[in-house]
């Protein structure tokens, strides 16, 4: 069996991963780096007895991802996952999206999870400016509907952190040229002092839910920062 976990909601990915591994607790499970392992590595992982004479269940991070400009060495360890899949439970988690030819590897009978981040949380996102609440609560509340909390704070905050590089003139690293037109206009709608000001916020959030300092949940902490704006 071969499972595959994989998207850019990474919470969604890691709490599925999370469920299948005590769904496979009773397995001996082995956890493989796939970025750094190699192909005696996932061959010793795959076909070592395992020392409770049971079955084993061998986990493996980012290995699609690692390999994704090397088609002949995909296609190659994906050959040894499939043959290993017969006798052992395969979970493979990926960090981000995968494209159908890097799936094709892992033959006709893995089962596929696809994990995405919603379209309206991006739209939320794109927003983010001063005298925009009323679209700015909308689409916050629509996010809401699909999307927890705790996501919606991370990227709020490395929306934020972007935000900062671009004002300070600083260009972020694997940007596309759309993107990065995008947030630069989005940018200029902002004083670094408004963008300091909102990061000062969300870290006193983040304090006061994690202390239990404060009545409010997250949600309506964000909210709050929000009609701040």
């Amino acid at each position: 069996m071969i499972i595959l976990l994989h998207g850019d909601d990474r919470q969604s990915t890691r709490a599925a991963l999370l469920a299948l591994k005590k769904k496979f607790s009773h397995l001996d499970l082995r956890v493989l780096n796939g970025k750094t392992a190699d192909e005696n590595a996932l061959v010793q992982a795959i076909e070592s007895p395992s020392v409770f004479g049971g079955s084993t269940g061998i986990i493996i991070e980012n290995l699609l991802t690692s390999l994704g400009k090397k088609p002949k060495t995909a296609e190659h360890m994906g050959d040894i996952l499939k043959r290993s899949a017969e006798s052992a439970t395969i979970i493979l988690w990926e960090e981000k999206e995968m494209s159908p030819s890097m799936i094709r590897h892992l033959g006709s009978h893995v089962e596929v999870n696809l994990f995405k981040i919603p379209a309206v949380i991006f739209s939320f996102l794109d927003a983010i400016r001063p005298s925009n609440t009323i679209q700015l609560l909308s689409l916050y509340g629509k996010t809401l509907e699909h999307s927890p909390a705790e996501l919606i704070f991370t990227l709020l905050a490395r929306r934020l952190r972007t935000l900062v590089q671009l004002s300070g003139g600083l260009t972020p690293t694997g940007m596309a040229p759309w993107q990065l037109t995008r947030l630069t206009k989005q940018a200029r709608f902002f004083t670094m002092e408004q963008i300091f000001t909102m990061e000062k916020q969300l870290l006193a959030c983040e304090f006061a839910v994690k202390t239990g300092s404060s009545a409010l949940t997250l949600s309506q902490h964000i909210e709050r920062i929000l009609v701040d704006l």
